[in-house]
């Protein structure tokens, strides 16, 4: 059993299974036995078919641990869970040093509430949001993320259909910044101009640190 077998690895640091179709129901089974895995900093879980429904206990074990990553790129993640991380973050409890959501199905009103609760969080200092599905009335959240967070090192907003106003409300936000050091911006539509001149600023920052 998944759950006994953890519970006798514990020195375990990193806890990944990738490109397995794991689901929900495999998810708590093998989450069911961390409880002895005082060592675990890293929850790698990409490729696989996880859902909303999965966030809650995900959260009761980042509560509880100290976890520094978190990957859930190319799952089944929407509005929900990443409103139920939102909260998780913004209740202060949070140690993610590094979040992957790319490649999951998050539209506007979920991300904004994530972007909102990391805004003020002092620990993410890289952030994966590439290929979702949400576009320009995110532009205010991303803005703000890069004007309020000061600890933002890297933020990947690829594949995300955001348009030339995202755009310019995203280099309002990196005009402010200090820390932010890279911002992926392929295929976001936000136009050549102002990728350049993000370009520019970012190396700013980089000769900066």
């Amino acid at each position: 059993n998944i759950a006994s077998g953890l519970e006798s690895s514990t020195k375990l640091r990193v806890l990944s299974v990738s490109n397995s179709k794991v689901s929900d129901s495999l998810l708590y089974m093998m989450l069911d036995g961390t409880e002895k895995l005082r060592n675990v900093t890293v929850l790698d879980f990409p490729n696989n078919i996880i859902t909303d429904d999965s966030i809650e206990t995900l959260v009761k074990i980042m509560s509880a641990k100290k976890i520094r990553k978190l990957n859930l790129s190319n799952n089944r993640i929407k509005n929900e869970g990443a409103s139920s991380l939102a909260v998780f973050i913004a209740s202060g409890k949070s140690t993610l040093h590094n979040l992957n959501l790319s490649l999951n199905h998050i539209k506007d009103d979920g991300m904004v509430s994530l972007l909102k609760s990391i805004a003020t969080e002092k620990e993410i200092q890289f952030l994966n949001i590439a290929s979702n599905r949400f576009s320009a009335p995110t532009g205010d959240a991303i803005r703000d993320l890069l004007t309020v967070n000061k600890r933002l090192r890297e933020l990947d907003i690829s594949c995300n259909k955001l348009g030339k106003q995202a755009g310019r409300l995203i280099l309002d936000g990196v005009k402010v910044s200090t820390t932010i050091q890279h911002i992926d911006l392929r295929l976001t539509e936000v136009g050549r101009d102002i990728e350049a001149e993000i370009s520019r600023l970012l190396i700013q920052n980089i000769g900066i640190s």
